[in-house]
């Protein structure tokens, strides 16, 4: 019963999360199983374990179903080296929830109460445990901008703390009501009410935030989503680039800026480029600023970038992606080890930028991410100290194909616009494209489909200021769970036992 519970766990957590079905309510139950198997079948350290890593191993592969056929496509490997490379995966990146129940499960052996140390020891394993794809339980609520706007205060470690703790209150709750009455149903409705009041707080921020867009100062972006192919984009990147420019001559609207995506000069270009026209012939017609992604070079080293041409096509400026994908832009230890290359001839030899990635336009500072550096809260919060206005996101998730996987990139993203109270726009290839308000709301007409050529038209708000997550990072995150687990160390009594409780 423990195993199925722990399966059931998984389900949920994976329906709820955007790789999934998206029923984001789902995730605010998700370690409900768990823990009610935790308690009612008194789990020590070994056996919680067991059931967490079966929990970890099945959400880990439901959600990444789509890893092997992207390895395949980026590495070159077997296709049998992809599944053993994805199993593997898996199994140490949910090592970490396993790890969590093993210590709740440690803990309720020694008499301390698990149900009220889960959500600050689940956050903590979500911080220090190593992971590739970085998928907080918070991230499933980018749907919900009035669960997720305590983003603001401690990132989206604080809203997997909420998640979490509205799972071990329904958790208690369902456990005391399945045992004799007592006072101990007090707690959890008690813990429930907190959780309500939080809520309520966060809606009345929401509205704060949506009155200071009504004042702030904008700028008109025009967004390029061309939808080709990552075989079509190695085979010509020559049309690949002028797929492009076709697509930004048919924007009707003067804008202030043209978006394209990573990569959409698939070519090496110098990385000292001095116009448009030297980065690629078609560019010439195109009439407006631009920040496009490049393939550049530079002293015998490639560098996937961004650059950024003014009014008159001249280069502005450019910042090179500071993190490299694994095993698909740069391969870890391959410079010691050469042969590795030899090993994956898919994978990329890309070299990592330095310093901010933040470009000026005019009197206007952007900050630049490539790929999946949207999905990391200490790069972008970065970028926002170093006085940035605009967040930019430029990705190409074609690799991923027709899964979900995109729009899971996507929602790990949005809660950036929340933690720093900035626009977030995002032009990729083949989607999700589209513009995030500092409340992390999406509006609809900003949202390009997915798979399918198209062009976007915004006036975006840039708000000044920073918020406490952009001034103190995780340190209020940190001083709430230490907190939170301090008071459960003293304070909260362990359940009972069954022998007890009959």
């Amino acid at each position: 019963m423990p195993y199925a519970l722990g399966a059931l766990a998984a389900l949920l957590y994976v329906a709820g999360y955007p790789a999934g079905l998206g029923l984001w309510p789902l995730s605010c139950i998700a370690l409900v199983p768990l823990l009610w198997a935790l308690e009612r079948f008194e789990l020590g350290p070994r056996a919680a374990l067991r059931v967490g890593m079966l929990f970890s191993v099945v959400a880990q592969l439901s959600g990444y179903a789509f890893l092997p056929e992207t390895l395949l496509r980026f590495s070159g490997m077997p296709w049998v080296a992809c599944w053993l490379a994805h199993l593997a995966l898996c199994i140490v990146q949910g090592g970490g929830a396993a790890l969590w129940l093993c210590a709740l499960g440690w803990l309720r052996a020694r008499g301390k109460s698990a149900l009220a140390c889960a959500p600050p020891l689940w956050v903590a394993q979500e911080l220090l445990w190593p992971s590739v794809f970085e998928a907080p339980l918070g991230a499933a609520v980018h749907d919900a901008p009035v669960l997720a706007q305590v983003a603001e205060l401690g990132g989206v470690a604080l809203v997997s703390l909420l998640l979490a703790s509205i799972s071990a209150s329904v958790a208690a709750l369902l456990l005391g009501l399945a045992r004799p009455a007592g006072p101990r149903r007090a707690r959890p409705v008690a813990a429930l009410g907190a959780i309500a009041v939080v809520v309520a707080a966060s809606g009345a921020r929401l509205a704060s935030v949506e009155r200071e867009l009504q004042h702030a100062r904008t700028l008109r972006v025009g967004l390029v989503q061309a939808s080709l192919g990552a075989e079509e984009k190695r085979r010509d990147p020559d049309r690949y680039a002028e797929r492009y420019v076709q697509l930004s001559r048919a924007i009707a609207e003067p804008v202030d800026l043209l978006i394209w995506p990573e990569t959409a000069l698939a070519r090496p270009v110098p990385a000292s480029v001095p116009a448009m026209g030297d980065a690629h012939p078609s560019l010439d017609r195109v009439q407006a600023p631009l920040l496009t992604g490049a393939v550049t070079y530079e002293a015998g080293r490639l560098h996937n970038s961004a650059l950024l041409f003014g009014a008159e096509r001249q280069r502005l400026d450019r910042v090179d992606k500071h993190k490299l994908l694994p095993f698909a832009e740069v391969i870890p230890l391959g410079d010691r080890f050469p042969q590795l290359y030899d090993w994956i001839p898919g994978a990329g030899h890309f070299t990592p930028g330095r310093g901010a990635p933040v470009l000026e336009l005019g009197s206007t500072k952007l900050a630049i991410f490539i790929c999946y550096e949207d999905m990391l809260p200490a790069t972008v919060r970065q970028a926002a100290l170093a006085g940035a206005e605009l967040l930019v996101s430029l990705s190409n998730d074609a690799w991923f194909g027709e899964s979900r996987a995109a729009y899971t990139h996507f929602a790990a993203a949005r809660l950036r616009a929340i933690e720093l109270r900035r626009t977030l726009v995002r032009a990729t290839n083949t989607g999700v494209t589209a513009v995030v308000d500092p409340t992390g709301r999406v509006s609809p007409h900003t949202l390009a489909p997915e798979h399918v050529a198209a062009t976007r038209v915004a006036e975006v708000a840039l708000l000044e200021g920073q918020t406490p997550y952009a001034r103190f990072g995780g340190g209020i995150a940190t001083a709430v769970m230490l907190a939170w687990l301090a008071l459960a160390l003293l304070t909260s009594p362990r359940g009972p036992t069954r022998a007890e409780a009959a």
